[in-house]
This record gives structure tokens, C-alpha cells and sequence, in this order.
């Protein structure tokens, strides 16, 4: 996907992927059962839905990152049909530094091009506002069957 957006278009340098560069997806499906607690299954019958994906980062100057996360999450999901983007913010740290959460969601799933498309889109307008590295992690939700 080319982006006109030169924001939308620089390289992941400034990203750090904590779920292992190139580990190999579990295949959608059935999940084998793991004790929760006493007497508690976790994962029996569980059908994993479609990818999401979630990338935090630290800011000191919380209210201009929240405005320049908006605009870019404004811009992949006017580009990209289906794409769900959601900004999260947690209260300051003793350090006076706001963790900012963004929020992808795809009715596919968010694969592995379209996590590119999305780590990438961080650009100069946020680089410049973050205290600590984008850390990108994918998390599929487990709906019981009923």
C-alpha cells in the first residue's frame, strides 16, 4: 500500500516489538484447555478471533501526542476500509511521563503487512513527542462458544 502522507511512509527504527520479529501465528482455531486457578479451565473450546493490535508509548507533553496520535489514526483508518482505531491515555508516572495506548482492529484480523502500515505511520509528527519507544503487541480475543 504506497501512502501519500510522508508520515505514513518512514521506517520502524523507532519501534520495538516485544512479540518476537518474525515468530510464526498460531494458526485460528481451537486452543488447548490450561488451569486457571482451583477447578478453573482457560482456553476450553475457546475460538481466538481476529488479530488486534496494541502499541503504547510514554510522552511528557500528553495533550499535543494525543492530538498528533488522533490525526494519524485519523488518516489510516480514512485509508484503510474496515480499520478500527482507538487512543487510550493513563494518568502521569511520578516521572510526569502519560503512557498512550493506540488500539487497532480489523474484521480480519490485523495481519502482518498491515502491522507494518500501522507501526510505520508513527512518523516525525510523533517521534518527536515520545519518552520511551512504540512497543507494538497483538492479542486476539477468546469468545466462548455458547
Amino acid at each position: 500500500m504506497t501512502h501519500a502522507d510522508p508520515e505514513l511512509s518512514r521506517p520502524a527504527s523507532s519501534t520495538r516489538r516485544r512479540t518476537g520479529e518474525g515468530a510464526a501465528e498460531k494458526p485460528r482455531g481451537r486452543e488447548r484447555s490450561r488451569q486457571a486457578g482451583p477447578g478453573r479451565q482457560v482456553g476450553e473450546d475457546a475460538v481466538l478471533g481476529p488479530r488486534q493490535l496494541y502499541i503504547y508509548w510514554k510522552t511528557y507533553e500528553l495533550d499535543e501526542a494525543l492530538r498528533a496520535a488522533s490525526r494519524m489514526q485519523a488518516v489510516l483508518t480514512g485509508r484503510i476500509q474496515g480499520l478500527q482505531a482507538e487512543l487510550l491515555h493513563r494518568d502521569g508516572g511520578s516521572d510526569g511521563r502519560h503512557t498512550v495506548m493506540e488500539i487497532y482492529r480489523h474484521p480480519q484480523g490485523v495481519d502482518g503487512p498491515l502491522e507494518a502500515i500501522i507501526a510505520n505511520a508513527a512518523g516525525p509528527a510523533l517521534s518527536m513527542l515520545m519518552a520511551s519507544p512504540r512497543v507494538l503487541e497483538a492479542f486476539r480475543p477468546c469468545v466462548q462458544p455458547s
